[in-house]
């Protein structure tokens, strides 16, 4: 389960690394930009990922374990909705929390897809590297202790 902890959050970087890439508009990448986008994802995606999973990821996670819900279909649906909320707070948290407002409906669909991706992903990776199933994976024992 550690190594699951450790490198799982490191999945949304490099998927946004390589979406930038891939989507990033602009015409063509130079090695300039390519290695500013490394940097930028090395020293402030991976920390947010890492945050959004020790403050997110990690007590949803407890909590479904304790309620006997826990599976990888749980874990990835709100994988995607605390994906949605990090990534929205990360960007409000660089261009002040009111831009979501200001926002139009396609950016705010943006922000939201690729949020979900992310943080779908990450918890999907969670559940791969832990064993997680599709079935919830509640034991007797955990069902004697909760009551």
């Amino acid at each position: 389960m550690t190594k699951a902890f450790l490198l799982s959050p490191l999945v949304a970087p490099a998927l946004y690394f390589f979406g930038a890439i891939m989507f990033g508009g602009g015409t063509g990448w130079e090695v300039k930009n390519f290695f500013s986008l490394l940097l930028v994802v090395s020293f402030i995606a991976t920390p947010v990922s890492y945050m959004a999973t020790v403050a997110f990821g990690f007590p949803y996670f407890r909590v479904l374990r304790r309620l006997g819900l826990l599976s990888s279909l749980t874990l990835t649906a709100g994988g995607i909705f605390f994906g949605i909320l990090s990534f929205i707070i990360f960007w409000g948290s660089i261009w002040n929390l009111g831009f979501v407002f200001s926002l139009s409906a396609a950016e705010l669909a943006r922000l939201v897809i690729i949020g979900a991706i992310l943080g779908g992903s990450v918890a999907f990776c969670f559940a791969y590297l832990s064993g997680i199933t599709s079935r919830s994976t509640r034991t007797r024992a955990d069902s004697a202790r909760s009551g």
